[in-house]
């Protein structure tokens, strides 16, 4: 598989495809041993700090996007100055996410402090690893990007793995993926100067600061779904609708693996309409297969649920298909985003803050009847995915 780069030069996606699918394979098999072996009542408290973490990597995520934005964008890159400060802005929007969950410690909600100490400890790490990450992005290091991010993954895995065997619980999982946050840090920096990767971009630009916005924006719409069902519908709603999101972001990794790629080439071709248009077309080509296929196979086959998941989430196959179709929208959706965060649109940011609103709004409106979510949750997505489209077209159209 290839993609055509400015000038008719082709990349080759073999090595990224491999990847992919060990990091698919990891994932799962994290999920799978950690549901199975801990039982509901464990895996109920390993998920609800875990949750903690993925606020921090909403964060995280957004510092890579704008530290490859800053990388692959000349224009942004400050007049003789020879530092490097993305190290210290990435540690600077780590510590204060650390904060925020120390403040939600504080709620009363969570009341394990050592679970929230090795919470609070992951956190920077992941902003540290992020940036590490940013930098090979932005400098057309993808496979590397990939690698590191897959070694993380097989960290979590054999780490999670281990507190089994030792008999150590939900915490000394908690704990394993505290220890494979630090240690990626530690080594993926050091990766990035042996490498001499350097970013001189000037820190907290507003063109960072929407890339940050946009990228914070769309992963908090395809996160808080979850959060809202659990929080305005039953139980039982939020358990099944959970486990069944888990299996159907895996169509994700599709638009993520080429983002990975396309990032840098959009930052850096701003002005080349024809290469944004035919990069962005075989994004959210390949986006709509990717997520066009899963909501066939659970359709076709929606046992595949309870061979997951066990027997408690059978009834859930009935509606696999259908959260599946209603993530194909921003599945598609992402694609187009990965354009806009490298122009820092800010329109962008300002369409996805208003649909995080609106999402909320509806959750509280139509839950607990999780169909009438679900439909809606699809049509906020193809919304979503109309008006970024009308945005390019507009945009391109202009030059």
């Amino acid at each position: 598989m290839s993609v055509p780069e400015p000038g008719g030069k082709l990349t080759t996606f073999a090595p990224m495809v491999v990847l992919t699918g060990i990091g698919i394979v990891s994932t799962a098999a994290f999920q799978l041993l950690v549901i199975r072996r801990l039982g509901p009542e464990g895996f109920g408290m390993l998920a609800s700090y875990l949750a903690l973490i993925n606020v921090a990597s909403i964060g995280s995520s957004a510092v890579r996007s704008s530290v490859a934005v800053g990388a692959a964008r000349a224009d942004l890159q400050a007049v003789g100055s020879k530092r490097d400060r993305t190290l210290w802005e990435s540690a600077a929007y780590g510590l204060a996410f650390s904060a925020a969950v120390v403040v939600m410690l504080f709620t009363g909600a969570y009341n394990s402090w050592v679970a929230g100490a090795l919470v609070a400890l992951s956190v920077i790490p992941y902003f540290i690893f992020a940036r590490a990450q940013g930098l090979m992005q932005g400098n057309h290091r993808v496979t590397r990007v990939l690698a590191w991010s897959t070694g993380a993954q097989l960290g979590q895995l054999l780490g999670a793995l281990a507190a089994m065997l030792l008999g150590l619980g939900w915490l000394g999982v908690l704990a394993a993926t505290m220890l494979t946050a630090l240690l990626g840090a530690l080594c993926s920096t050091r990766d990035v100067q042996k490498l001499s990767l350097v970013s001189f971009a000037k820190p907290f630009t507003p063109v960072a600061v929407r890339a940050l916005t946009i990228t914070i924006a769309f992963t908090w719409l395809i996160s808080m779904d979850v959060t809202w069902v659990q929080q305005f519908g039953s139980a039982t709603s939020a358990g099944e609708y959970g486990a069944i999101v888990s299996l159907v972001k895996v169509g994700f990794l599709v638009p993520t693996t080429l983002a990975l790629y396309l990032l840098p080439r959009f930052a850096r071709n701003i002005d080349d309409s024809k290469f944004q248009a035919r990069a962005l077309g075989w994004s959210a080509a390949a986006a709509t297969v990717s997520g066009g296929g899963f909501a066939l196979v659970l359709w076709l086959w929606p046992g595949v649920i309870t061979i997951f998941f066990g027997s408690a989430y059978a009834n859930a196959g009935s509606i696999a298909y259908l959260i599946a179709l209603a993530y194909l929208p921003w599945v598609v959706a992402q694609a187009i985003t990965t354009q806009l965060t490298a122009q820092g649109s800010p329109l962008a940011a300002i369409v996805l803050i208003v649909a995080a609103a609106v999402q909320y709004v509806v959750a509280r409106l139509v839950l607990p009847d999780l169909n009438a979510w679900i439909l809606a949750h699809g049509m906020i997505g193809l919304a979503v995915v109309i008006i970024f489209t009308l945005m390019f077209r507009l945009q391109h159209r202009s030059r």
